[in-house]
């Protein structure tokens, strides 16, 4: 009886291992095209307050300030994909695709 208890939990222990290592590699292997397809939908002129909710609802870190260049980087990720975002007045000026090295 005992035996069939460890035998079950190492079995979810490693359904969970293997779930949690391909959750990461999706998150990874997916990241640029999905980005680069929210970098894509900052337009000139978008307000700081829907660039701000925009980005919470996506899972990017929101802008830090009202003017100069804010990095808009996704959480799962661990920052490494991300938005370049340069903000004039509490408007958006221009957005790119950031990919750190």
């Amino acid at each position: 009886m005992l035996r069939t208890l460890y035998r079950t939990l190492y079995f979810v222990a490693g359904l969970a291992l293997i779930g949690s290592i391909g959750y990461c590699a999706y998150g990874y292997g997916s990241a640029e095209t999905r980005i680069r397809g929210l970098c894509a939908q900052f337009k000139q002129g978008m307000p700081i307050s829907e660039l701000r909710n925009f980005a919470m609802e996506h899972g990017l870190r929101p802008p830090t300030s009202d003017s100069g260049v804010s990095f808009l980087v996704e959480g799962r990720t661990f920052g490494r994909f991300g938005c370049k975002v340069t903000l004039e007045g509490g408007v958006v000026r221009t957005s790119e695709y950031l990919f750190a090295d």
